[in-house]
């Protein structure tokens, strides 16, 4: 938080998308974490367990696409 990210990705490993949202309705409650940019600009982003947990694999190109759209094109691809 004392970087003030303008991004954040967050895994959630073995949770359904319910339980990431919550954890996103969480952080924007939070004194703290709706200080940050990324938060304020509804730039927190759950990354796909396929693509981010463990080990991509053959997936890893994807994985890279992923991550630029969310970086450099604001999630809006």
């Amino acid at each position: 938080m004392k970087k003030n990210p303008d991004v954040i990705g967050l895994i959630t490993m073995g949770q359904s998308e319910e339980q990431a949202k919550q954890v996103l309705a969480e952080m924007r409650a939070s004194d703290s974490w709706n200080q940050t940019k990324a938060v304020q600009q509804g730039r927190v982003y759950i990354l796909p367990s396929p693509l981010f947990t463990v080990n991509p694999g053959s997936q890893v190109g994807e994985a890279l696409r992923y991550l630029s759209d969310i970086l450099y094109d604001g999630g809006r691809s």
